[in-house]
């Protein structure tokens, strides 16, 4: 299977130039924390960066969550939020929402049509990331304080290995650009593991303390040696 994202742009005048675009997404292969396909209805997002270019959930350029695995940061952004279309989090802004297909299992295809992104204080080039949250649906779209799953995926570069011509970026007005992403059959060549679509844990603030402590342990450790 694969993941795409297909991006196509259009500019729309009408006594004047609004910066909008027509964003179809096809995705597939994204898992639980536990490597199962999230079932049919499972909640999504889209979301873009930030005003300082940061991506909710300390979600790096040419990442996922399950590699940047910013348990605190992730915490902080999502814990408690309600992920609905037009609402900030962690300073990003949710361009789109929707629920995955029943089958084949976690897959998402959906247009989001036509998005203003200069209304929403975007502007082309801004970075945009898919997260996905099991266990949670459309109809139950806030996510707990603790003990949830996330899962988040971004990619600035072309993977032409995939057959993307563009980044995980907001494009130019008129522009139409492709974004493709697929899952281990060419991990080879793209550089990209199945790990990368896999949601993780975020275990309540107790927890998130205890690794925190025994980290700094860790650390103080090897210096005393």
């Amino acid at each position: 299977m694969r993941i795409a994202l297909i991006i196509l742009c259009s500019l729309i005048a009408s006594g004047a130039a609004y910066s909008t675009v027509t964003i179809n997404l096809e995705l597939g292969e994204l898992t639980t924390s536990a490597s199962v396909a999230i079932p049919g209805g499972t909640l999504w997002a889209l979301i873009s960066e930030d005003s300082s270019g940061n991506l909710p959930g300390g979600l790096l350029t040419d990442d996922s969550l399950y590699n940047n695995n910013n348990l605190a940061t992730i915490a902080s952004d999502f814990g408690g939020a309600t992920i609905s279309t037009g609402s900030a989090i962690g300073g990003g802004y949710v361009v789109a929402t929707g629920s995955s297909e029943i089958s084949p299992a976690g897959d998402i295809s959906q247009t989001i049509s036509v998005f203003d992104f200069a209304a929403a204080g975007l502007s082309s080039g801004d970075k945009l990331a898919i997260y996905w949250f099991p266990g949670r649906t459309t109809a139950s779209n806030t996510i707990p304080t603790t003990n949830f799953e996330i899962g988040g995926f971004h990619r600035t570069v072309a993977n032409t290995p995939s057959g993307g011509t563009a980044g995980m970026v907001i494009p130019g007005d008129g522009a139409t650009e492709t974004l493709a992403y697929f899952d281990n059959n060419i991990v080879s060549t793209s550089g990209i593991a199945p790990t990368e679509f896999r949601a993780i844990a975020v275990p309540e603030p107790s927890t998130l303390l205890l690794l925190g402590t025994s980290s700094l342990l860790f650390i103080r450790r090897r210096r005393l040696r």
